[in-house]
């Protein structure tokens, strides 16, 4: 971070998205609180610099589709599509 503020280059961070049945509800209740924990750790990061921080591990963020994945983390190309879409909205990319 130091190194980026140091030449004013904008640093973003986001959590990437997770197909929604992913996480059994014995899982879900663990990785909301992990979640939460991180985003918290990262805010205060964002604090202290030029840090952005994403949440996109719930696909309703960038209106995907649960069908688009591969697997429980990689997501097919409309949803990547409409990821990509919602991170130039937000002037990331």
């Amino acid at each position: 971070m130091t190194l980026a503020a140091e030449h004013r280059a904008p640093l973003t961070i986001y959590l990437s998205p997770m197909q929604p049945g992913l996480l059994s509800e014995p899982l879900l209740k663990e990785f909301q609180e992990r979640r939460r924990e991180t985003l918290e750790f990262l805010n205060h990061l964002g604090e202290q610099g030029s840090l952005r921080v994403l949440d996109f591990t719930d696909i309703q963020s960038f209106s995907g589709n649960p069908e688009d994945f591969y697997d429980g983390t990689h997501m097919g190309p409309a949803n990547l599509s409409l990821l990509l879409r919602r991170l130039r909205e937000l002037n990331v990319i």
